[in-house]
């Protein structure tokens, strides 16, 4: 046998098992990265718990938790998500409740802004100074 063939049948070899090999690599590197994605979190706790949520069923349907374990996982993590979607609503209301006060007291809203003068609503000028009303 010729070194030459073995060098093509071993460079031959080494080809295709890259070509074959390929696919599992790359799908192995796109776990990697989803897992990447998913340990840094997203910063918003109710969408992580969702996340877990998943997760956790995944497991239980491939059999790698057990049914208690499985209950009280899911019980603790949809206390965790019920939490923080309240305090989103109650940081969402308390944004509102600031959005309010602040349109209510911008300027211009219903006193003249050079002397206070309380405006009429027909008034397009201040009575008391001749001041344009903002609108």
């Amino acid at each position: 046998m010729n070194i030459g063939a073995i060098f093509i049948g071993f460079a031959l070899l080494v080809l295709v098992t890259t070509f074959v090999l390929d696919p599992f690599r790359q799908r192995q590197h796109q776990m990697l990265a989803n897992a990447d994605v998913k340990s840094t979190g997203s910063g918003n706790s109710s969408i992580d718990t969702l996340y877990a949520l998943r997760d956790l069923d995944f497991d239980y349907q491939t059999d790698k938790l057990t049914e208690e374990d499985y209950q009280n996982i899911r019980t603790e993590l949809l206390t965790q998500a019920a939490v923080a979607i309240e305090s989103r609503q109650e940081e969402d209301a308390r944004i509102e409740e600031l959005l309010r006060i602040r349109r209510r007291n911008r300027p211009g809203n219903g006193n003249c802004l050079q002397c206070g003068q309380v405006f009429q609503d027909e008034n397009k000028f201040c009575p008391e100074c001749g001041h344009a009303r903002i609108f």
